[in-house]
């Protein structure tokens, strides 16, 4: 029988790029009766036939599924680009991308990054799934985006390693000297393509819908929009999230899987009526609360959005 039929076997991630998604979906692969499948819909997928890409690991569930059967998998792989994630629902050619992972395996666990709008889509395509939403506080969130831990060169040549040491520390000084006035995040992880600009980009038909002017918050700060950015997703998912899935779903904070991972776990499996033994989680590292996160700053903005401070 397909595995879309069966009854709580499949588990749905969702949460924004740096929330913590991958080391969450990342546990899961040490439990043997999941097939995980990490951001299916990243239009960086392609990169795997780069042996240098950084982030090879992270996705070589495709490339399994690539060298048994190239023709099939790039048959139904579709990417979700930027600018399409703030779209609601999934294209039809999306929808059946999603099925031919899920019936790969009895029990998949997917991390479905760029799908905050689609949740009830995901619903139709698995209704019997658990689904969780994992979000950082807001702070932190941003403060990831804005200054981002930078990659050191993996080399054996010291003077290479000391250059891009000091490289990333040049960088990183310069982006938190101008922390609270910058107007973007030099695009990381795609953030500034996706807010974009009023009356071209879909995140401004959702900052109208929840009663902000476009060309005001457009003018805003970085860290404003992307605050706001953080509200709209947040309660899309958990709007949609508690609809669909209802007691299947379950809204998790980062920090606080970080602090007690296996308690979180239990009731996860609980759900998912699987037995739980303890995963390894000694990898887990203390989560940063975010840049300067006693500046008044941070309360302003998040009154200004009326967002909980953390």
């Amino acid at each position: 029988m397909s595995n879309r039929f069966n009854n709580n076997r499949n588990l749905i991630i969702i949460g924004l790029r740096r929330s913590g998604t991958t080391a969450f979906w990342n546990s899961f692969r040490q439990d043997k009766r999941f097939l995980c499948f990490n951001e299916p819909f990243n239009p960086q997928i392609i990169k795997l036939k780069d042996d240098k890409w950084p982030n090879k690991f992270h996705y070589k569930e495709f490339a399994t599924l690539i060298n048994a059967d190239a023709c099939s998998f790039w048959k139904h792989y579709v990417p979700i680009f930027p600018c399409n994630e703030f779209q609601y629902g999934l294209s039809d050619k999306e929808k059946k991308y999603l099925l031919y992972l899920a019936d790969k395996s009895e029990r998949v666990c997917v991390d479905t990054t760029r799908c905050h709008f689609k949740i009830k889509d995901l619903y139709e395509i698995m209704p019997n799934s658990v689904l969780v939403h994992l979000y950082r506080p807001p702070s932190a969130f941003v403060s990831s985006i804005m200054i981002p831990s930078l990659s050191n060169l993996i080399t054996e040549n010291k003077l290479k390693k000391l250059y891009y040491l000091i490289r990333n520390k040049v960088i990183n000084f310069g982006k938190k000297k101008n922390f609270w006035k910058r107007k973007d995040c030099s695009n990381a992880w795609s953030y500034d393509e996706i807010i974009g600009v009023p009356n071209y980009s879909i995140f401004y038909c959702h900052v109208k819908k929840h009663g902000y002017d476009p060309e005001s918050i457009h003018i805003q700060s970085a860290i404003e929009k992307l605050l706001l950015l953080w509200k709209i997703c947040f309660q899309q998912v958990e709007q949609d999230g508690k609809k669909y899935f209802k007691e299947k779903y379950f809204s998790v904070n980062f920090h606080d899987f970080c602090k007690t991972p296996n308690s979180i776990m239990e009731k996860i499996y609980s759900s998912l009526n699987l037995p739980f033994d303890h995963l390894n989680f000694d990898w887990l590292r203390k989560p940063n609360l975010g840049y300067d996160i006693n500046n008044p700053l941070w309360k302003l903005y998040k009154e200004k959005f009326s967002i909980p401070i953390d």
